[in-house]
């Protein structure tokens, strides 16, 4: 019953986790035990796009990112976790003006019973730089 709140709520959006593969294969896994229809739906893995846009960290677990995020959070609690990855990948996305391909992250994809994780490209695509004359 609560697949089909959630498959309202993520029609037409990009979805974000920490540790996507994880979470979408959960919610894949659901789907097809629930036999629900579900639409299909970009998502992105804030672990991926932190590594990228801050190489070099210790650790990407979001506790050890909070001075990224800039706030103290409850981890492990749902709601917090959840402010804590999207804060975390409007950071990263703003270190490339908002366009994440300029990291070298292509996004997953969950559509039916076809996955397709989301991908860290070997080499970030090279920055564009336009000079005006």
């Amino acid at each position: 019953h609560m697949l089909g709140g959630l498959a309202a709520e993520l029609e037409g959006c990009i979805v974000v986790a920490h540790c996507a593969a994880f979470d979408v294969k959960q919610l894949l896994a659901a789907i097809q035990r629930e036999g629900a229809g579900f639409p299909a739906f970009d998502f992105y893995c804030s672990v991926s796009t932190a590594r990228r846009a801050f190489p070099g960290r210790p650790s990407y677990s979001l506790p050890r990112l909070k001075d990224i995020f800039g706030f103290d959070y409850d981890a492990h609690n749902a709601l917090a976790d959840a402010q804590a990855c999207a804060a975390l990948f409007a950071r990263c996305a703003e270190t490339v003006d908002w366009d994440i391909s300029r990291l070298g992250i292509v996004p997953g994809r969950l559509d039916g019973d076809a996955y397709t994780a989301c991908k860290s490209l070997r080499r970030p695509a090279p920055l564009q730089l336009g000079f005006w004359i």
